[in-house]
């Protein structure tokens, strides 16, 4: 059996998102999590699924911050797609989850 080609795309929602957030440190230490879906396959295996309208997508959690990804695969390639990273603020607008349903209604990721 052959082994996969693991590619990490970053989604313009999920790079526009991670330039806003202030702190390097935390970018840095998002980043590195993202990295380690390269390490793993299959890379849905490191996070947990979503649900409803978010079918189809993962979600990495870093302390208050969650990293939400979908998986494809063609042949021997298996490509992430970062979509966006953000902050849990259950019952805010501003709420990663609130956020990605937005985006979705609107076709954007």
């Amino acid at each position: 059996m052959s082994e996969r080609l693991i590619q990490i795309h970053w989604a313009r929602t999920a790079a526009d998102a991670l330039a806003e957030i202030g702190s390097r440190t935390i970018k840095q230490k998002l980043y590195e999590k993202v990295e380690e879906l390269l390490r793993h396959e299959p890379p849905e295996a490191i996070g947990k699924p979503l649900q409803d309208e978010l079918r189809g997508y993962y979600r990495i959690p870093f302390g208050r911050y969650r990293i939400l990804y979908r998986v494809s695969r063609s042949g021997t390639m298996t490509d992430v797609e970062v979509v966006l990273v953000g902050l849990r603020k259950q019952g805010n607008k501003r709420d990663i989850y609130e956020i990605a349903h937005r985006l979705r209604r609107q076709g954007k990721i």
